[in-house]
């Protein structure tokens, strides 16, 4: 039986391999280049703020203006034409499709201890009857 110093051993092994994985280091690479892009920088913080000042005039109940409509897909544009973001969000992509092998990896290497007897399927906590809004 593994202890609990062997898995993190083995977790801060895999860790590593990840790190050195291309993926990892296309999108550490990305990551720089958005910074020292002022221009990409400005773009997607332009559009992570107006998306933001939507979503708040959303859920309180107010409408979307038709200029803010057209700043949202001006910003959208900007977004999409900026070269060092698309190539950004081809390492993000790379990089979250090598996590989602990793983990079915991790996941189909053994039982799941949390599964139910006998195949059924464990049943959820019945969710709260209000829901927390963040």
């Amino acid at each position: 039986m593994a202890t609990t110093e062997e898995l993190i051993a083995k977790a801060a092994e895999l860790g590593k391999l990840i790190a050195e994985h291309d993926a990892a280091k296309q999108l550490i690479a990305a990551t720089a280049r958005i910074r020292s892009d002022a221009s990409a920088g400005q773009a997607i913080q332009n559009f992570n703020r107006l998306l933001q000042n939507l979503s708040m005039k959303e859920q309180s109940g107010l409408p979307i203006e038709p200029a803010e409509k057209r700043q949202l897909e001006t910003l959208q544009q900007a977004v999409a034409t900026n070269i060092t973001l698309r190539a950004f969000q081809t390492a993000q992509v790379a990089y979250v499709d090598l996590m989602r092998q990793v983990d079915e990896a991790l996941t189909s290497a053994g039982p799941d201890p949390l599964a139910a007897p006998g195949g059924a399927e464990p049943q959820a906590p019945s969710a709260p009857s209000s829901r927390l809004v963040y």
